[in-house]
């Protein structure tokens, strides 16, 4: 059985390819960077607020993170 992506790793994936940082992610998103640097590093997941500026700021649809863990 195929396991499913984490959060971290589907944020981070999203970032490598828009070239994105924490910093920029959390500036776009008006969030605090420990906050981005969080669910980057897998200490937390944002609630659907906070995931749906993320998805804004990496220029993303929020069916991207369906299926995450």
């Amino acid at each position: 059985m195929k396991s499913r992506p984490t959060f971290a790793a589907t944020l981070q994936r999203l970032a490598r390819e828009g070239a994105h940082t924490i910093t920029s992610i959390a500036g776009a998103t008006g969030l605090p960077y420990q906050t981005i640097y969080r669910y980057w590093h897998g200490q937390r997941c944002p609630h659907f607020d906070n995931l749906r500026k993320i998805a804004e700021a990496l220029g993303v649809s929020l069916s991207v993170f369906d299926g995450v863990t």
